[in-house]
C-alpha cells in the first residue's frame, strides 16, 4: 500500500496549485494538515497572509445580511460562503464573529471579513475566513451605518483597505500604518457601486487635511465614465482577468432599462478609453452596490452572457423587482423575472425561501450594518412618553403584510 505522505514535493505542490488557481482556500488547507511532509512542502499561508494567492477572491458570503441583523437573535458565528468560479458551497465556523472581541463591519466581494475591535477606538481588522490570518489595522473604522469594502496590495507596505459609504459619499482608505482612514468626498452617485475602480486610485494620493486629492489622469477619466452616465447609475464590477487590472463599468437609466457596458483598465490614465462590451461569455454579471462576475456553467438557473440587476418595485415601495438583460440579444428589452419581493429580514417570513439568483442580488445591492452602530442606538435610553405612543400601533397580517 501506497505511503501518501512520502510523495514528492514537486507533486504534492502541483494538487495546491490546482487547489489555489479555483480559489479553494479551505481545500489548500486540508491539505496541509494531512501530515508533516506535505506541510513542509507547500507554503505557509500563516507567514504570508498578503500572498496574492492566499487572499480570497471568488467567495462570497450570502448569509452576511440576515446572520448579523439583531432580529435574527444569537450569532454562532457561522456563515454560508459560495465560490462564484466553481458553483460550491462551504458552511464555515468563523469564532471571531461570536461577538467575543469584534464588531462585524462587511466583507468584500471576494471573501475578505472586515472586522472592528470592540475596544475604542473600534481599530480595522481584516480577516481571512479560510486561513485564519488577520490583519490588523491602527485606523479606526469610520463611523458609518454600512461600507462596501475592498482590499488591494500584496505586502505589507502596500497593503490597503478601501471603503465607500453611499449615506456620507465618501471613500475612505487607511494602510497599515494609518493612524486614521483618509478620505475623498463623492459629489455625484453611490461610491460603494465603483469602489473596484475607485479602489486603486486612492493609494499615495492625499493632501495635507488627510483627504485624498484625484490626479489630472483620473479626473479627465472620471468625466469620460460620467459622460456614458444615462441618468441614474453607474457600477463597476472586476472582469476577472489574471492580473485584475480590467474592470467593467455598467451604466443603467432606470426609466427606460437602457443598459451600457463597457470595459477598461483600472489605472485609468490619458491614454484610458472605455471599450463597449458586446458578451462576457459563460460568466454572468450581478450589478448594485456591489457587483459580481459569476461564472454561470458552475450555477444552476444563472444564464450565460446575462445581466441581473434590482430595481424599486413601482407599486411597492418596501419591495423589489429582479430583471435579466441578455448579451445575446442587444437592443431588447430586460426580463423582469422576480416581481415583489424583499430580503429585509424585518419584514419577510423567517422560512422564506430564495433562489439562488435572488440570494446573489441580495448580496450585490444590500450592504449589511454595522453592529457597533446598532449597539450604540440599542443603547440609547428613550422617553417612556415616546414609547408609549407606539401602544396601539399593531400590524395586520393578513391585510398590509399579507403578500410577504
Amino acid at each position: 500500500m501506497a505511503d501518501w505522505s512520502s510523495l514528492p514535493s514537486d507533486i504534492v505542490n502541483r494538487v495546491a496549485d490546482r487547489l489555489l488557481a479555483t480559489n479553494d482556500l479551505d481545500y489548500y488547507m486540508d491539505l496541509r494538515a494531512v501530515c508533516v511532509n506535505w506541510r513542509s512542502a507547500t507554503a505557509d499561508p500563516e507567514t504570508s497572509p498578503f500572498d496574492p494567492r492566499f487572499r480570497p477572491r471568488r467567495w462570497v458570503m450570502l448569509d452576511e445580511l440576515s446572520a448579523t441583523t439583531k432580529i435574527c437573535g444569537d450569532d454562532d458565528g457561522t456563515r454560508l460562503f459560495l465560490n462564484v468560479a466553481t458553483g460550491r458551497f462551504l458552511r464555515k465556523s468563523l469564532p471571531l464573529l461570536r461577538g467575543g472581541r469584534y464588531h462585524f463591519v462587511t466583507t468584500t466581494p471576494g471573501g475578505s471579513v472586515v472586522l472592528a475591535d470592540k475596544e475604542p477606538p473600534h481599530a480595522a481588522r481584516v480577516l481571512n475566513p479560510f486561513t485564519g490570518s488577520l490583519i490588523s489595522f491602527t485606523a479606526p473604522v469610520p463611523r458609518e451605518w454600512s461600507l462596501a469594502a475592498a482590499v488591494v496590495g500584496s505586502s505589507a507596505d502596500s497593503f490597503t483597505l478601501v471603503l465607500a459609504s453611499d449615506s456620507a459619499r465618501k471613500v475612505y482608505w487607511a494602510d497599515l500604518g494609518s493612524d486614521a482612514f483618509l478620505f475623498q468626498v463623492k459629489m455625484r452617485g453611490r461610491p460603494s457601486g465603483l469602489l473596484p475602480f475607485e479602489a486603486g486610485k486612492c493609494i499615495g494620493r492625499k493632501d495635507g487635511d488627510g483627504s485624498v486629492v484625484p490626479g489630472a489622469d483620473e479626473v479627465r477619466f472620471h468625466d469620460q465614465v460620467r459622460s456614458c452616465q444615462m441618468e441614474n447609475r453607474v457600477l463597476a464590477a472586476d472582469a476577472g482577468g489574471e492580473d485584475g487590472e480590467e474592470v467593467f463599468i455598467f451604466t443603467f437609466k432606470k426609466s427606460t432599462h437602457r443598459i451600457g457596458l463597457f470595459k477598461t483598465n483600472k489605472a485609468g490614465g490619458e491614454e484610458n478609453q472605455l471599450e463597449q462590451v458586446t458578451s462576457i461569455g459563460n460568466h454572468a454579471l450581478f450589478v448594485g452596490d456591489r457587483c459580481l462576475l459569476v461564472d454561470a456553467d458552475k450555477l444552476p438557473s444563472v444564464q450565460p452572457n446575462c445581466i441581473y440587476y434590482q430595481v424599486d418595485h413601482p407599486d411597492d415601495s418596501l419591495n423589489d423587482d429582479i430583471y435579466v438583460y441578455d448579451l445575446n440579444h442587444h437592443g431588447r428589452a430586460a426580463e423582469r423575472i422576480a416581481a415583489s419581493i424583499t430580503f429585509n429580514p424585518v419584514f419577510r417570513y423567517e422560512d422564506q425561501a430564495f433562489s439562488l439568483v435572488e440570494l446573489l442580488v441580495s448580496y450585490t445591492n444590500n450592504l449589511p450594518d454595522y453592529q457597533l452602530m446598532w449597539e450604540r442606538i440599542e443603547g440609547l435610553e428613550l422617553d417612556a412618553a415616546f414609547l408609549e405612543s407606539f401602544g396601539d400601533f399593531s400590524i395586520d397580517d393578513d391585510d398590509e403584510f399579507g403578500d410577504y
